[in-house]
């Protein structure tokens, strides 16, 4: 899956932005939440069609949540390196929404 290799970049140029109190805030978690966890297990307890329905599904879910939040931060963020960030970070997650209902609209 090619969002992979973006995903990491984007984690390796948010680590990269300066640190103060403000984006101290905005690392990354090191370990999965407890919605997390289960999501993984529900997606390791199904597989062919079932397991491409779900992670679709998914996907989507998650996606919408993100860009929401990006949206937000793109236009709230007091800190500008973050809010720069935001802002450029925000139209790819949107064509990863777009993918995504693309992909759970062809699982069905």
């Amino acid at each position: 899956m090619p969002w992979k290799g973006v995903y990491r970049r984007w984690n390796l140029s948010l680590a990269l932005l300066p640190q103060d109190d403000s984006t101290t805030n905005a690392l990354l978690p090191a370990n999965l939440s407890h919605s997390e966890r289960s999501t993984l297990a529900d997606l390791q307890s199904v597989s062919g069609r079932d397991f491409d329905k779900a992670y679709a599904k998914d996907m989507v879910k998650d996606h919408k949540k993100d860009v929401k939040e990006f949206e937000s931060a793109a236009k709230d963020l007091s800190d500008p390196d973050l809010r720069a960030w935001a802002q450029k970070t925000l139209p790819v997650l949107q064509e990863h929404l777009r993918m995504a209902q693309d992909m759970e609209t062809e699982s069905y």
